[in-house]
């Protein structure tokens, strides 16, 4: 079966009647396709009818014959019959087509290459007198179909262009998202050769600290340590060998002389790190700790030790009482920080029975005052007491930081404003002497806190008292954050606060609650619940050893503890408990 398709343009037609052409150069062009089969010949009939018109009117026609029987020529006569003015198009189908097939092979056959004729008449073929082409899109998801009239058996059927309208609205989307996409590669490409200028300038940052790296990649693999560290170490030996040989000089005992052995030993081990390097740093940094305790613990223990209070020999606390004594500051309960007590010096002619109070009043941490009462009677009632100011506002460098201060005999010792100083206030003549703590990096300004369960403000140093004299408690950087002791000495002619010794041991200062001393002891608290803490760890500065197996309950009526004072003249210790005042008697 073939299909012949005839279509024609009106605008050309109108053109030839008026030139009076026959059209025979069209009819040859067909002809001239068919006969050949040629795809040559089909390109060349595209271009003799891609013309800038719109089709006016397309003629379909259905002719059966059978290839086998027919040769071509007789479709060439057939061709050259129809009527001037007309193209042909010819379509070979396997059988006599539907209305469904004739729409599809008229889209693809004709409307795709010549585009869509003003209206479509079908003379011949049954299936066209009854029903409407339907003509399918590809890119639709359903038909569309054109309704006609049935005329003289024929069919008309009125063409809807929409369905091939262009796509304007679908175009402008696609057309914005192809600009957003130009920007954002744009961006892109900015960035990249931003990040390109940028890279090698990286890259050499990059081997400059990787080369000044190398040499400590070296130490860090081989465990191996810098001579520098080395150098400061040697250096502290050394000061420790003169140490341990004035005391060897003064006392001249068994102990003496094996700690002189020791040093001197750790000592050869230090050269030999300078030459080989293969001691652990940590190892021997720990073991100079101990020594230096050691030998400060040697210091410490005067000829007639043993005729001074014989309780001192008895060991540690054993036992601490229920609050002896219990009361609300008499300036409000909200003060919840500062610190009290007994004046702590043993013998001391005047005010020998005199409490006292000071009170941190601004932010909790900062105070320049302290109230003195002449004896216990008059604390309890409030009454005749004196007021000293020592300092004009709360930030002078005078002013007291932290609930640090102890009252010993005629003078008032503290923590100074923003430092690493220990202050003295003397009563009589009001004048404040100061001296710095030793250590790298001593805590100040709420760096090294008493905390445990809740940190106290501004708690980084405490000032303390027992048999022995004046101490600092404290925490170094060099140290790591651990606590750090040491021993104060007024010197009453030279006018001076001297630091005569110091312990380093192994506790954190954060892990404490707080802190005091008895008997040359350091005793440390923590946090239980509310109303407990409990005293957990000491530090015997007499023979450098630690022991942390303690277990003595303190009770309390408010959660937080500001400060914790021991005092030698009635072995009492004084809590300032969040603005209430309690007193405990200890026991050995």
């Amino acid at each position: 079966m073939w299909a012949k398709q005839r279509t024609w343009h009106r605008a050309q037609h109108k053109l030839r009647n008026q030139q009076g052409e026959t059209g025979e150069g069209d009819d040859w062009a067909v002809s001239d396709w068919v006969e050949s089969g040629s795809c040559s010949g089909m390109r060349m009939m595209r271009q003799r009818l891609a013309v800038d018109v719109v089709l006016a009117s397309l003629d379909i026609d259905t002719a059966v014959a059978h290839p086998e029987e027919a040769d071509i020529s007789q479709f060439s006569k057939h061709t050259s019959d129809i009527n001037t003015g007309k193209v042909v198009h010819l379509v070979a189908v396997p059988k006599l087509p539907s209305a469904l097939e004739t729409a599809t092979i008229l889209t693809d056959h004709v409307i795709r290459l010549h585009g869509i004729p003003l209206d479509i008449v079908s003379d011949r073929g049954p299936q066209f007198t009854s029903q409407c082409v339907s003509v399918k899109r590809r890119d639709a998801s359903q038909g569309h179909h054109a309704s006609g009239l049935k005329k003289a058996s024929s069919c008309a059927c009125q063409v809807n262009y929409t369905m091939w309208m262009f796509p304007a609205g679908k175009y402008q989307a696609v057309l914005g998202q192809v600009e957003t996409c130009e920007g954002s590669l744009k961006n892109l490409q900015e960035q990249v050769e931003f990040s390109s200028q940028r890279l090698p300038n990286i890259q050499v940052q990059v081997e400059n600290i990787t080369a000044r790296l190398e040499p400590f990649n070296y130490l860090h693999y081989r465990s191996l340590y810098t001579a520098l560290s080395l150098r400061h170490l040697d250096k502290e030996l050394s000061q420790l060998e003169i140490d341990v040989g004035v005391v060897q000089y003064q006392l001249n005992n068994t102990e003496t002389q094996k700690l002189s052995k020791e040093v001197d030993k750790l000592h050869r081990t230090v050269n030999k790190m300078q030459v080989s390097d293969t001691v652990n740093m940590k190892t021997v940094k720990e073991k100079l700790r101990y020594l230096k305790n050691n030998v400060e613990a040697c210091k410490s223990i005067p000829k007639d030790f043993s005729g001074q209070d014989k309780y001192c020999l008895r060991g540690l606390i054993t036992n601490i009482s229920n609050p002896v004594t219990a009361i609300v500051n008499k300036v409000g309960k909200s003060y919840v920080s500062g610190s009290w007590g007994k004046q702590a010096k043993m013998d001391s002619d005047e005010k020998k029975d005199s409490y006292w109070v000071q009170t941190l009043y601004s932010s909790h941490i900062w105070g320049n005052t302290l109230r003195v009462f002449e004896s216990y009677e008059d604390f309890m009632a409030s009454v005749k007491y004196k007021d000293f100011t020592f300092a004009s506002s709360y930030s002078e460098p005078k002013t007291i930081e932290g609930p640090s201060a102890v009252l010993y005999g005629d003078a008032l010792y503290y923590h100074c404003y923003r430092s690493a100083d220990i202050c003295r206030f003397d009563l009589k003549a009001n004048t404040v002497k100061r001296v710095t703590l030793p250590g790298t990096g001593v805590g100040f300004n709420n760096k090294f806190p008493y905390c445990y369960y809740d940190c106290r403000l501004n708690s980084d140093v405490d000032v303390e008292a027992d048999e022995t004299g004046l101490w600092a408690i404290y925490a170094t950087l060099g140290n790591h954050g651990n606590l750090v002791v040491s021993r104060l000495l007024w010197d009453s002619d030279a006018q001076t606060i001297n630091v005569t010794q110091t312990w380093e041991t192994k506790l954190f200062k954060k892990a404490v609650s707080n802190a005091f001393i008895v008997c040359g002891v350091m005793y440390a608290t923590r946090y239980v619940d509310e109303y407990h803490e409990e005293v957990f760890y000491a530090f015997d500065t007499a023979t450098g050893k630690e022991d942390n197996t303690l277990a003595l309950p303190l009770e309390k009526v408010a959660k937080g503890v500001a400060s914790l004072s021991y005092n030698p003249t009635d072995r009492q210790i004084y809590m300032y408990n969040d603005g209430y005042l309690l007193a405990f008697q200890t026991h050995f």
